[in-house]
């Protein structure tokens, strides 16, 4: 199947910001083809959930017709072109649209996962637990990092009964089935949505939204189940990688 990845620089919406003037908004959209479009007819919310659940760099987002894409807003005070953005770019270039379609792929030929190991190790996690401990409960143990930011002035962590935070999970240990080994990271908030149709739906208009060419973090990962996760692969980087968050419908938080 042969895929055109457009990338597009445009204008901010507004260029003052919170953070600064922006200097340029990058997105990065594959279009899907015929064949694959008539599959999300009249369930887009729920099969763009089921192909972001093996999503990576990109997830599928709708605006009229099913894309898979992702954006990177670009500051004038940055300077990190060389260093990440331009990496950042190439690596989704390469890796993103494979991620679920070679997952989707495997998944449905039984063809087996890609398997592989990160090149993430324990000291990398204690030097990031060093850093994240000063602002919030943080915790590792082998190959996975586990911290909890409190959303309300006093919330430190829902085992202390606050309902209010937010949990952020690394996981070297969970390759991704097309991408082979890396980094799994994980934001998860703490609202809940009872109703799977209503979650699907949810994710997809906020999958939507983070294509704003506005004010935002990153989007380089999908909603999948009212969770978000975002990745590159070992290949990419000597130090990133993220695959599919997986809870029941009843109990998962929803992140990003």
């Amino acid at each position: 199947m042969a895929l055109t990845i457009r990338i597009e620089v445009v204008p901010p919406e507004t260029r003052e910001s919170e953070n600064g003037p922006i200097r340029a908004v990058v997105r990065m959209i594959t279009e899907l083809p015929k064949p694959s479009l008539s599959l999300f007819e009249g369930k887009e919310a729920e099969a763009t959930a089921a192909y972001n659940a093996f999503a990576a760099l990109v997830p599928c987002a709708d605006r009229g017709n099913v894309y898979i894409g992702s954006r990177l807003t670009i500051y004038e005070a940055e300077d990190s072109w060389r260093t990440l953005h331009l990496p950042l770019l190439m690596f989704t270039t390469i890796c993103g649209t494979e991620a679920i379609l070679g997952a989707l792929r495997r998944t449905m030929t039984n063809e087996g996962q890609r398997g592989g190991t990160s090149k993430w190790t324990e000291p990398d996690f204690a030097q990031v637990e060093g850093y994240l401990s000063t602002m919030c409960l943080c915790t590792t143990g082998g190959l996975g990092l586990t911290a909890e930011f409190g959303l309300n002035e006093g919330a430190v962590s829902a085992v202390a009964g606050d309902h209010k935070t937010a949990l952020f999970q690394l996981m070297a240990d969970q390759p991704h089935p097309e991408l082979g080994g890396g980094l799994f990271c994980l934001l998860q908030m703490p609202h809940q949505l009872q109703d799977e149709r209503r979650l699907n739906q949810v994710c997809l208009q906020l999958n939507n939204m983070e294509m704003a060419a506005h004010d935002l973090p990153p989007h380089f990962g999908p909603g999948v189940q009212a969770s978000w996760a975002t990745t590159r692969p070992t290949s990419a980087s000597s130090r990133t990688r993220c695959t599919r968050p997986q809870a029941s419908p009843s109990t998962r938080r929803s992140g990003r």
